[in-house]
């Protein structure tokens, strides 16, 4: 079986991520203060309930080009796989928005929203998206863009039509980006270092969660809401997904998957 149907094992040395002050790897306390980005600039308040998917759902391309959706009761509970759609080889990125919407790069460069209602319907609401490289929601209206120009864009989806504001440049050195809510991200530079991104109100702050180069290993990544996020170990093949404990501070990791090396796209 893919998914075993409890935890398998805790890691080592990166066991345990820690939100650190920016530029250090010190522990922060429990709490993480993240608020919002807004189009009205209405950003003091953090918007109660946006989250990805809820800690409990993910999305995969397979390696017979399957679009799976795995899902489970709660975070004890194993993930359980729903094909949801075969034919899905072309697809360049994906990335869920909640539960039943997720986001597709498509092979022509078309930006499709798709809306799970005991089948998938399509809405193309963007073309030109072949400058994309890396994509990630963080709210049910909201998804960050890394184009190949390296700026980093929000995108704020209203019906079907799209508005973007640039929030950051520079952005040539990230390998993976992946949401956690609105608007707390986590990035995968180059070099295996790990940091929290997190909108404060007026700037996004950068927190050194690994500064080892300890996440070199990650191949696909994605992030389910605030407290869980999961990659795909290129080593190993294995699925680690990491669960924040509110007790301790810190996101501490488990094995929730073995024989993921087919997978070809994670959102």
């Amino acid at each position: 079986m893919r998914f075993k149907s409890a935890v398998v094992a805790t890691l080592g040395l990166v066991a345990a991520v820690f939100l650190g002050a920016a530029g250090t790897g010190a522990a922060a306390p429990a709490e993480r203060d993240f608020k919002p980005y807004n189009r009205d600039g209405n950003q003091s308040q953090r918007s109660a309930g946006i989250q990805t998917t809820s800690g409990n759902s993910f999305l995969e391309i397979n390696g017979n080009n399957e679009l799976i959706y795995w899902s489970r009761a709660n975070e004890s509970a194993g993930y359980n796989a729903q094909r949801r759609g075969v034919g899905w080889g072309g697809s360049k990125l994906i990335t869920s928005l909640d539960e039943n919407h997720f986001l597709e790069v498509k092979p022509g460069n078309e930006l499709a929203l798709w809306t799970w209602n005991g089948s998938y319907t399509q809405q193309i609401i963007g073309t030109g998206w072949g400058g994309t490289r890396l994509l990630t929601g963080v709210a049910p209206t909201k998804f960050l863009e890394v184009n190949q120009r390296g700026e980093l864009v929000i995108w704020f989806l209203e019906g079907t039509q799209l508005f973007r504001e640039v929030i950051g440049t520079g952005w040539g050195n990230a390998k993976h980006i992946a949401g956690l809510d609105d608007l707390l991200f986590l990035e995968v530079k180059q070099n295996g270092n790990l940091s929290t991104w997190a909108w404060n109100g007026q700037q996004l702050v950068e927190n050194v969660s690994n500064g080892t180069g300890a996440f070199a290993k990650v191949r696909l990544m994605a992030g389910l809401d605030a407290d869980h996020w999961l990659y795909i170990d290129a080593n190993n093949r294995q699925l680690v997904e990491y669960q924040w404990v509110e007790s301790e501070g810190v996101y501490k990791a488990k094995i929730v998957g073995v024989g993921w090396g087919g997978s070809r796209l994670l959102g």
